[in-house]
């Protein structure tokens, strides 16, 4: 199952505690969702990590891209009053779940990119535990 649009959004620079290894694209220098890592030797001296946008411009069609989850962490989203969280994952920092103020979804100017956002992670959660119980129910049949 594939959800793309949210992979294309960038985290706010004035959200993110730390890039972590894969967090950083090396071309646009934000942090997105998920990130591809091209290892030296690809005429590279050293490896670079990039975002979906920036893959499709800089590679070409024919080198296999392995996307996986950024293992960036991140600050408090709220705009009023933060509190001192300051390494959430990215479901937890678009969800709001460290503290009330974050929940609420006070910052005006990204409202609707944040609600599709979390809209593609309950999407996301829901296929799992879909699957989970398929899983279980298989498992029940054959015993």
């Amino acid at each position: 199952m594939k959800f793309f649009y949210t992979q294309i959004i960038p985290v706010p620079d004035n959200c993110v505690a730390e890039f972590g290894s894969r967090g950083l694209c090396s071309r646009c220098k934000r942090a997105y969702e998920e990130s591809t890592v091209v290892e030296k030797g690809h005429g590279l001296v050293v490896d670079k990590v990039y975002c979906r946008k920036c893959a499709s411009l800089e590679l070409k069609e024919d080198e296999k891209q392995e996307f996986e989850k950024t293992d960036a962490k991140f600050k408090c989203p709220s705009e009023i009053q933060k509190c001192d969280a300051n390494q959430l994952s990215y479901e937890e920092f678009y969800v709001g779940t460290c503290c009330e103020n974050a929940s609420r979804w006070t910052d005006k100017k990204r409202k609707l990119e944040r609600l599709e956002i979390v809209n593609e992670i309950y999407k996301r959660s829901r296929f799992a535990e879909s699957e989970a119980e398929r899983d279980a129910e298989r498992a029940m049949i054959k015993i």
